[in-house]
């Protein structure tokens, strides 16, 4: 049946019958002719929607969403950008992300204006944009990054001239952390392996166009950039994080060494610590300071004596972070033992779509590192796997997890547990949450 046939069913055609007829004109009830016939047309549209072959259901920011995406023109398509329609006048939010064909889009432009729908616009997103915090953490955001330069052509002086009118755009949601880039951040914007072989590409924010709000609270960002010059001092360029080396240093430190150790009397044991500056590894080394020297010593490399029988506390100290392990010197060890930890990289998180290796370290009683097979196990708070969970690598001693790609898993959580394989006790457990592109 022709679509304008159906939709004078729908209003109340000749060709229903009378009972029918009170049904529809009940439910398109509006108090008005006119409304009257916004409701018998919302009905029909939607109705009718999922018939639509640009119909889709689609996560929006992780939540399922139907709408409509598709093409006006092939001006959108050469700059990635396609128009969605929502029924019922679900507004959008401007800055949403939505996860279409394998890649992220974002909304742009949304209209209101009409009763029966809303329409909008969305960019593909063509960039992971990363930058350091006033925390030292590392923020990642989908980013839409666009080269707006037009060209215009004339003559001068009998010479023909080509002057271009430079504009470079970017996009990005406005959130607690974007609100926070002002006029003259600094990016690195340049593909992986090229930033290796020449110097990386720098753009700097020249200006904040903050677009409106909708009715939602809803903006983003629209930044005008310029080109800047790459800084071999401040600049990372094997994370792509320009200004990564700031002038007020965030330090940190790991302590490989499990925290509280057991040594007989006489014996040594190595100390073993990571010191971070802004979160990468430093060069430069912790110091250590014995509470109790009658009880254990230890050397500026971290390598401790037991003097005599007792409990004392070591300091371990990098610049204003201060951390103890507890040492017990023994005269016999009673029974053997074993401890272990779980080690990584950063925080205890996995990012949406991203992987993580976990490495096992096993020590005796004596806090001495020993041989042994981990056994792992990953868990959430219902003690069932999780299904968004996978193992992509395992060798003997690590384990290489991948997360699914679905951003409504930001903020979900698990353990992964490491138990021995000498003695099948568990050793150590880690909660990791699920992180945004973060």
């Amino acid at each position: 049946m022709p679509k304008t046939a159906l939709l004078r069913l729908y209003q109340g055609g000749d060709n229903l019958d009378s009972f029918d007829k009170f049904r529809l004109r009940l439910n398109n009830s509006g108090g008005s002719i006119r409304q009257d016939r916004i409701n018998a047309t919302k009905n029909f549209m939607n109705d009718t929607f999922p018939d639509d072959p640009t119909y889709y259901v689609v996560p929006l920011n992780g939540i399922d969403t139907p709408m409509r995406i598709y093409d006006k023109g092939t001006l959108f398509r050469e700059y990635g950008e396609k128009y969605i329609q929502l029924m019922d006048n679900a507004l959008p939010p401007l800055g949403g992300y939505i996860w279409w064909n394998d890649r992220f889009w974002m909304i742009t432009r949304t209209d209101e204006s009409n009763e029966l729908k809303v329409n909008g616009v969305i960019r593909e997103c063509n960039y992971l944009l990363r930058w350091i915090n006033e925390r030292a953490e590392t923020i990642e955001r989908w980013c839409v990054f666009w080269d707006g330069t037009k060209y215009s052509s004339g003559e001068s002086e009998n010479q023909h001239l080509v002057i271009p009118n430079m504009r470079i755009e970017m996009f990005l949601p406005r959130d607690n952390e974007t609100i926070k880039l002002f006029t003259g951040r600094r990016f690195i914007i340049d593909d992986l392996e090229m930033a290796q072989l020449r110097d990386p590409l720098v753009y700097c924010i020249s200006k904040e166009n903050p677009v409106e709000r909708n009715r939602l609270g809803d903006s983003l960002f629209r930044y005008i950039m310029i080109q800047d010059v790459y800084n071999s001092n401040l600049d990372n360029r094997e994370q792509l994080i320009a200004d990564f080396y700031s002038s007020t240093d965030i330090y940190s430190l790991d302590i490989i060494t499990p925290l509280s150790i057991e040594i007989e009397q006489g014996d040594t044991f190595q100390l073993q610590v990571k010191p971070y500056i802004n979160n990468t590894p430093s060069y430069e080394a912790a110091t250590y300071n014995s509470l109790d020297e009658d009880i254990v010593t230890v050397t500026q490399d971290g390598l401790i004596e037991g003097i005599m029988l007792g409990i004392a506390s070591i300091e371990v100290i990098f610049h204003d972070v201060v951390k103890t392990i507890d040492v017990n010197v023994v005269a016999v060890q009673s029974q053997t033992r074993e401890s272990g930890k779980i080690i990584y990289s950063g925080l205890a998180t996995i990012r949406v779509g991203g992987t993580k290796t976990f490495t096992s370290e096993f020590f005796d009683d004596l806090g001495s590192v020993i041989s042994d097979v981990p056994i792992w196990d990953i868990i959430d708070d219902d003690f069932s796997i999780p299904p968004y969970i996978t193992i992509s690598n395992q060798t003997h001693n690590s384990i290489t997890l991948k997360c699914g790609s679905d951003i409504s898993l930001i903020g979900k959580s698990f353990n992964l547990t490491m138990n021995g394989t000498l003695f099948g006790t568990v050793l150590d457990v880690i909660n990791i949450e699920v992180v945004s592109l973060t």
